[in-house]
């Protein structure tokens, strides 16, 4: 939900499986603009959790792409994954 107040909220993307050092995680609109990212996130166990600014966002639905990056630097597409964004009631 969208707070009516600028906030940072928490974005937390499980893992089937923790196979890479680090991942990159970038967040586009369904018509691929982007939004924020990619952002460079290490797993914690199998959850990789990024911070973000409300102030980014409206209400809309969004893509969230996670990629690993492999042992020469170079990043590889694991999943899409979708969020919606909905306005906070009051």
């Amino acid at each position: 939900r969208l707070p009516d107040e600028p906030a940072i909220f928490e974005l937390k993307i499980p893992l089937e499986q923790a196979a890479y050092e680090r991942y990159l995680v970038t967040v586009k609109t369904i018509e691929e603009r982007s939004v924020s990212g990619p952002h460079e996130v290490k797993a914690r166990g199998r959850v990789l959790t990024l911070r973000l600014a409300s102030t980014r966002f409206t209400p809309d639905d969004y893509i969230v792409t996670v990629s690993g990056v492999n042992s020469a630097g170079k990043a590889e597409e694991i999943e899409d994954y979708t969020l919606r964004i909905i306005r906070s009631g009051r």
